[in-house]
């Protein structure tokens, strides 16, 4: 005998289970954020395929799928300590190698790299602004580098 239920069903049933996990006081049911992103307040617990976000583009959603990215490259770093971008950049002060392939090994996104910079300089926003430009300039006159080589082979 096979049931199928209704997302509506479904929804109603998992708040009922909240009310009911709530008044006991035992623990919360986690929300979707798409949905409470649009000011909804949906049970995420089999949920995942019923969302009507889940392929939404808005600014809100977005965030959302940015704020999970991060914390899924926090956690990656966390568990894989050695692959670390913080390695990357330990001992700014004194450059070992150029540190745009410090920042090329690192391999992370444009948001996590910031947040790594901006706690290897110890919260300092005006450092991290300076280790930020230095890094955009060395990128800068790697990819000239890079360029002119490229040219000098074809020739």
């Amino acid at each position: 005998l096979c049931l199928v239920m209704s997302s509506s069903a479904i929804t109603a049933e998992a708040v009922s289970d909240e009310k009911n996990i709530e008044e006991n006081g035992t623990s919360k049911m986690r929300k979707c954020p798409k949905c409470k992103a649009h000011g909804q307040d949906t049970i995420w617990k089999g949920h995942k395929r019923l969302c009507p976000y889940k392929r939404c583009s808005c600014v809100r959603c977005k965030l959302v799928d940015e704020r999970r990215h991060i914390t899924k490259q926090q956690v990656r770093l966390y568990r894989n300590p050695d692959e670390s971008p913080a390695d990357a950049l330990n001992g700014l002060d004194g450059i070992q190698e150029p540190l745009e392939k410090r920042l090329n090994r690192a391999a992370v996104d444009v948001p996590t790299l910031y947040l790594v910079i901006l706690k290897a300089c110890h919260y300092d926003l005006e450092r991290s602004m300076m280790v930020i430009a230095q890094a955009k300039e060395e990128i800068k006159h790697a990819q000239e580098q890079a360029t002119l080589y490229s040219q000098m082979l074809c020739f």
